[in-house]
């Protein structure tokens, strides 16, 4: 049976089409504002694909907030859900209803599974998942810990398990580190604390948006002029790499200037490589230990700086990379492991497979094999 994964992001839509259970072809198109146009992209890739139709679609949305602890089939009552939802995430959410609403025109009677980022971290216990503030805040408008990237986790853990000894990956620490940016400690298998929260915004460093800072910046702003939809769209859109360095939210880009001497370039990557170490050593205090990192995403996969300056600074949790198989370049992206021998802790690079994570997730929720 052939199945499609549809992975919608702000510019672009990731697609992938599975047969047999195994990715045959991969492919990105322009994400469109407007329908028409999103659906005229979708529809030009699927006329390439030889053969029927798809038989089912599985499409990746980032918040389920409290209501989506798992995959679904897309029905009305979803689609109402998912527009509750809205403003806790609602570029992301906005893009996931403009993506599911073209697919279902290009293939209407055919099933859609939802596959929601928040998911994996349904297993958070309370002291990880509750911010400390007022009880209304939480009984009444569901302001808690969410967690992202979960797809990208739950390929992770899954992987893990197929190549390396249970022992060595018990408390393992995953860093997910792109234009978006996150951690997550995962107990056997299970996540157990991760550092975004209600938002995406929370937590590391990332392209263009600041993660955690003093909450009370915003009201200082505020005193300044600025407007909250003002002060909302910075820490979104030009904060991170791209506000620090003031050149650009591409770490390839930022790399390139820093090796060129440019101090502003450096400043941007130190302070990513900090935060992103100072959130294993959060992630293992949740687990008592750790006995595995592993980088993924695409500046945790292609980095080998900013692998080498998150490590550094770990070295009192025993992680020390092998500097030659750190910087080894691969021709494809290998997962392999590039900590020194005999150090305490596994460390690996993870090539990331989110479209994984959603096949499965179609064939659990239809009950069929792709």
């Amino acid at each position: 049976m052939k199945l499609v994964v549809v992975n919608p992001g702000s510019s672009t839509i990731k697609l992938s089409l599975w047969e047999g259970g195994a990715r045959v072809d991969s492919s990105t198109v322009p994400f469109h504002d407007r329908s028409d146009l999103l659906e005229q992209a979708l529809s030009s890739y699927f006329q390439e694909i030889p053969g029927p139709p798809p038989d089912a679609v599985g499409v990746r949305v980032v918040h389920g907030g409290p209501v989506f602890r798992d995959p679904v089939l897309f029905h009305e009552k979803v689609l109402n859900d998912l527009k509750r939802l809205r403003p806790l995430s609602p570029l992301h959410t906005d893009g996931a209803i403009r993506a599911i609403n073209a697919l279902t025109g290009l293939f209407p009677g055919r099933p859609v599974v939802l596959s929601f980022d928040t998911a994996f971290h349904r297993t958070l216990p309370p002291e990880a998942f509750r911010y400390p503030v007022p009880e209304s805040w939480y009984r009444d408008h569901e302001v808690r810990r969410y967690g992202f990237h979960g797809l990208s986790y739950d390929y992770i853990a899954h992987r893990l398990q197929e190549t390396v000894p249970a022992g060595s990956i018990e408390r393992t620490v995953a860093l997910h580190l792109g234009n978006g940016a996150s951690a997550c400690a995962i107990l056997r298998g299970l996540s157990v604390d991760t550092t975004m929260g209600l938002t995406p915004m929370e937590g590391l460093m990332m392209g263009t948006r600041s993660g955690s800072i003093d909450p009370g910046i915003p009201f200082y702003l505020e005193t300044k002029g600025l407007s909250p939809r003002e002060i909302e769209r910075q820490l979104n859109h030009e904060s991170g790499l791209l506000g620090v360095s003031g050149l650009d939210r591409d770490l390839a880009v930022v790399e390139k200037a820093f090796h060129s001497g440019n101090k502003s370039a450096e400043m941007a990557i130190s302070m990513f490589a900090r935060r992103a170490a100072q959130a294993v050593a959060q992630m293992a205090t949740s687990m008592g230990g750790i006995s595995c990192l592993v980088f993924a995403g695409g500046i945790g996969e292609h980095s080998s700086l900013v692998r080498n300056w998150i490590a550094r600074d770990l070295g009192f949790l025993g992680i020390a990379l092998d500097s030659a198989k750190n910087a080894e370049e691969q021709a494809s992206s290998r997962d392999r492991i590039i900590s020194l021998s005999g150090s305490p802790v596994l460390v690996m690079i993870v090539s990331t497979r989110e479209d994984w994570t959603i096949s499965r997730d179609v064939q659990l929720v239809l009950g069929r094999s792709f």
